[in-house]
């Protein structure tokens, strides 16, 4: 392994590239497997001068690919399954990201600003409909649905979530496959609730919750199943609340939730069965 990181490492260097050349590679190899034929060496003996015969080849292959990187400026380097860049200069390969950032926004889904406005006159929850339907009824306060749900840091480090993918916790008995909530009683933060509202059956929403709609809002709800999403809620707490040696911090949360079903509260269902018949 060490000596394949050595030679990857050289071959991002021009310079030394070109003292890995084909002759050379061709007599080294050819040296060592001499040395391997001979009948006095051991087996262990054997495999390691096998590894370094691998570790050779490979570098022969970065040294190409490296020699053809910097050949061909604003390129990709010569992988199979990897295309080259169309641009050729600075504005024009902003011009190729930014095109290609819009199409990457449009594929994930619009993003959407709910709750009380901030300063900037905006809902201060942030989500992003990822996948949006129009099966069955929308969720409305009082309705009850069936979530799974994943909660990580701003930075993508995962918490916890239901189903649990914490090895082991997942296969218990009594694990719970979806969480059951009642729109407006707090089962989650109310920053989420803000989301879900009007949500639909097989929508997928990924929300940033601010701190002071998050968990302290539902009674440190909903709580994970297993001992190391435990951990990371605590680490999470003491990460707003201060050690003793440094102040809290105002850190934001997300979740990715997945509407499974929405049932309806009585009232809800009664209300929509008088507007159908006055319709």
């Amino acid at each position: 392994k060490s000596s394949v990181a050595a030679c990857g490492r050289a071959a991002a260097n021009l310079d030394v590239v070109r003292i890995f050349q084909m002759r050379y590679m061709s007599f080294i190899i050819s040296f060592l497997y001499r040395i391997v034929s001979c009948k006095h060496m051991n087996g262990f003996g054997r495999n390691i001068v096998l590894q370094h015969c691998a570790a050779i080849a490979f570098c022969n292959q970065c040294s190409a690919c490296a020699v053809a990187y910097r050949s061909e400026p604003f390129s990709a380097a010569a992988f199979p399954g990897r295309t080259k860049a169309k641009c050729r200069d600075i504005e024009s390969c902003q011009e190729e990201g930014e095109r290609r950032t819009a199409e990457a926004e449009a594929r994930a889904g619009p993003v959407r600003n709910v709750g009380p406005s901030g300063a900037n006159g905006l809902g201060r929850v942030r989500y992003r409909a990822m996948k949006e339907t129009a099966e069955g009824p929308s969720l409305r306060q009082g309705d009850a649905a069936d979530i799974r749900f994943d909660v990580a840091s701003t930075g993508g480090d995962y918490m916890f979530g239901v189903p649990s993918r914490e090895p082991g916790v997942s296969s218990a008995a009594g694990v719970l496959d979806t969480y059951r909530i009642i729109l407006g009683a707090r089962d989650v933060p109310l920053g989420v609730e803000f989301a879900l509202e009007g949500a639909h059956k097989g929508d997928f929403r990924r929300i940033e919750v601010p701190p002071d709609l998050g968990f302290q809002t539902s009674e440190w709800r909903p709580a994970p199943q297993g001992f190391s999403g435990k951990q990371r809620l605590e680490r999470y707490k003491k990460l707003l609340t201060g050690n003793g040696l440094q102040p809290g911090y105002s850190a934001s949360i997300l979740f990715q939730v997945e509407v499974v079903r929405v049932r309806p509260a009585p009232t809800t269902m009664l209300h929509a069965r008088k507007a159908d018949v006055l319709s």
